[in-house]
């Protein structure tokens, strides 16, 4: 706390009065596996401050490293007296914190038996017939102490992250899951990993990706993170999404569409995110409507919009907008058991062939070469697709019966019309 109050200090003597002054503490656990052995293991224990303020109607935003008294308050001093004349128009509440603290998170994490329930995990692949050829686990836990001139607040993340590399019948597979309360399961990474595809059974269709199609909620998930990707408060104002700060407000959706990014329920235990900003659920589009965009601070007060989205990425050692979990609702459409309802009419799409699909954020055009069955003759046909994301979300007639939780995202088996 004494490091907060030198802040404090610095600030009051600025005149400086709104304000939010962060201590974060980082403790980052990384196990790295090749053909079931230990090939590294590393421990990552960390601290900064960081601090938000608003002068002269701008607002400030600066990280320091944790330094001996004097040093610290001369620094700050430096770069607030700078900054105050070169920061962003400030038009948020910086001293909005959760009154009610959320009980610690209930697990206490123990290295050993963590490392225990990763060799458990690699023997079960073992036993099973699975040849995984490289795993990294990454065990995160950020505790952020929040302080403003008013309230005072805590809150603890906890993450655990696994990336699996796995040879599947003749290929390799990769999947990507995490856990906020218990250690991943190899046994559900593995149940996502789909079959190498053998390119040689399919055949060329001349025609573009049209008619009646059904997207499985595991293929169509790539669909909704390139749309969430869009929905990023920083792209936005950087010209690197498709959807610009003018459409905020406006419809550029079908009614049909309803997208809630609810970080709670990732971070059941956790009050704020990475810059202290209270963690509320987004109604990001309303029946098709612009709502709100992932923000941090700096893209909310540009956009008019509330913060809450900034997270510590762990692969980037850095803090940035990511989405929680995202559910998708659709509005006024058919839903029904597509396993027992199978029509000839509806073309299948399986997988995405290498390279996937390639989406331009600025453009908002998304294509890529999507192996689909014909239901008739049973023959897997590669279509070529090629469509504005928008157009793509629009002409989504039905969903399947089959809601599921997948990588962030909530979401059902699709049917459009294209």
């Amino acid at each position: 706390m004494d490091l907060i109050n030198n802040v404090e200090y610095v600030l009051h003597n600025l005149n400086i009065n709104e304000y939010r002054i962060l201590l974060h503490s980082l403790h980052k656990y990384t196990v790295l596996l090749q053909a079931g052995s230990i090939i590294k293991t590393e421990t990552v224990n960390d601290r900064w401050l960081q601090l938000l303020c608003i002068a002269n109607e701008k607002l400030t935003y600066l990280t320091f490293p944790i330094c001996a008294p004097d040093v610290f308050r001369i620094l700050l001093s430096s770069c607030l007296v700078h900054n105050v004349q070169d920061g962003n128009t400030a038009s948020i509440d910086l001293s909005l914190l959760p009154q009610v603290a959320k009980e610690a998170t209930p697990s206490v994490f123990s290295e050993k038996e963590h490392l225990k329930h990763i060799y458990n995990e690699e023997e079960w692949a073992k036993d099973n017939g699975y040849n995984i050829l490289s795993t990294q686990h990454i065990h995160l836990k950020h505790t952020i102490s929040a302080k403003t001139a008013t309230t005072r607040c805590t809150s603890e993340i906890v993450e655990n992250q696994v990336l699996l590399s796995a040879w599947l019948e003749g290929g390799v597979q990769s999947v990507y899951a995490d856990s906020t309360l218990t250690a991943v399961s190899y046994r559900e990474l593995i149940n996502r990993l789909g079959k190498p595809l053998n390119v040689e059974d399919l055949q060329l269709s001349e025609k573009t990706l049209s008619g009646i199609i059904f997207l499985p909620a595991d293929v169509f998930q790539f669909f909704c993170l390139y749309l969430i990707t869009s929905l990023n408060g920083s792209l936005i104002l950087s010209g690197q999404s498709f959807l610009k700060k003018q459409d905020l407000g406006k419809k550029v959706f079908t009614s049909h569409l309803s997208i809630y990014d609810s970080p709670q329920m990732k971070y059941p235990y956790a009050t704020l995110d990475a810059e202290g900003s209270p963690l509320v659920e987004k109604e990001l589009i309303n029946h098709g409507y612009f709502n709100e965009a992932l923000c941090d601070v700096v893209s909310a007060a540009e956009l008019g919009c509330s913060a809450g989205n900034a997270f510590y990425n762990a692969q980037q050692m850095s803090v940035a907008v990511i989405p929680s979990v995202v559910k998708l609702l659709f509005n006024d459409v058919d839903s029904f058991d597509y396993d027992m309802n199978r029509s000839c009419d509806v073309r299948h799409i399986e997988a995405i062939l290498p390279p996937g699909v390639q989406f331009n954020f600025s453009t908002g055009v998304i294509s890529g070469m999507f192996v689909g069955r014909d239901m008739v003759s049973g023959t897997k046909y590669a279509y070529p697709g090629h469509q504005h994301i928008a157009t793509f979300f629009n002409s989504i007639v039905g969903t399947d019966l089959k809601e599921r939780y997948i990588d962030g995202f909530i979401l059902p088996g699709v049917f459009l019309r294209l």
